[in-house]
């Protein structure tokens, strides 16, 4: 039986794997290349794919051999900054496909410091069975450590009072802050959406959902949070719906947002408590559209990540 399990084990092996001794090489006209000569990727990706792009029809293996070179400012080095799981690689005959990819296997390798982005080219070295084209990319490690916006990404702890009609108590409600992850986002590193599920009951537990401004001055190393007011936060049954809101100094509900101040620490350290100006508080504010009104006050203190 275990002589059996192996074998099954090696008859499913992919096609795609470390070259080989077999010399069948490909003799028919086929081309290969990088899909670009740029990729980007964060620091704390893990593992990730280099696409290379074989086009043509094949009559054997198109076996590839990589190289790596640090870039001369801010060079990522192997070893150091990323790992490369296998520089030869093997596209089988098995494969007949036309157009088919043939993927680097990258592992980022994270750090805590805050650091410049680095770079390095990777660099199609031999080849055979099939004529390259694009022959070198740049791959760039983008320093996570200084985008403090996807630092904010992940769980929390929202500490303050909160007040409905059974009394008013200190109330600790775990919360999920996510955000863009794509810089071509426009909402990438100017808007957070916070989850707060069973944030408060009203009868039933209601989930809540807001939209969270972002701002951050790299030269004051400081930034703002703000609690979007005015926007349906929670809904029930298609006949409830509330929104946050906040209030003028003369004693109006108001549609501006609840803004926190927030700066790094000392060595440029991310805080992981940020604390809400003394007298912050926010209405929830709705029910049915026939008579809305004020169903909760939060008067929150701390905003703490886990």
């Amino acid at each position: 039986m275990k002589y059996l399990k192996l074998f099954l084990l090696l008859a499913a092996a992919p096609f795609i794997a470390s070259c080989s001794d077999d010399d069948d090489f490909n003799t028919a006209q086929c081309t290969l290349g990088f899909q670009s000569e740029l990729l980007k990727t964060k620091e704390s990706a893990g593992f990730f794919n280099v696409p290379i792009t074989i086009e043509g029809l094949r009559n054997g293996n198109v076996n590839v051999t990589i190289t790596t070179t640090p870039a001369e400012v801010n060079g990522a080095v192997e070893g150091e900054h990323y790992r490369i799981t296998d520089k030869t690689l093997t596209m089988s005959l098995a494969d007949t496909t036309q157009t088919t990819t043939l993927n680097v296997q990258v592992e980022a390798i994270d750090n805590p410091e805050i650091n410049d982005d680095r770079s390095f080219t990777m660099t199609i070295a031999a080849c055979d069975g099939g004529e390259v084209k694009t022959k070198e990319i740049t791959v760039v490690l983008r320093d996570n450590d200084a985008a403090f916006y996807e630092k904010f990404h992940g769980k929390w702890t929202l500490a303050g009072v909160l007040e409905t009609s059974s009394g008013a108590a200190h109330v600790e409600k775990a919360i999920t802050i996510s955000g863009a992850l794509d810089e071509s986002d426009p909402k990438y590193d100017k808007e957070l959406t916070v989850s707060a599920p069973k944030f408060v009951n009203v009868g039933v537990d209601l989930e809540l959902s807001w939209r969270m401004l972002y701002q951050f001055d790299t030269a004051s190393k400081q930034g703002l949070l703000g609690i979007v007011c005015g926007e349906e936060v929670a809904n029930y049954g298609g006949v409830y719906s509330w929104m946050w809101a906040t209030a003028t100094p003369d004693g109006y509900l108001s549609t501006n947002p609840l803004v926190m101040p927030w700066a790094l620490g000392d060595n440029d350290a991310f805080p992981t408590t940020i604390t809400f100006p003394e007298g912050s508080e926010i209405y929830l504010y709705g029910g049915q559209s026939s008579g809305p009104g004020v169903w909760a006050i939060f008067y929150p203190e701390t905003m703490t990540k886990k």
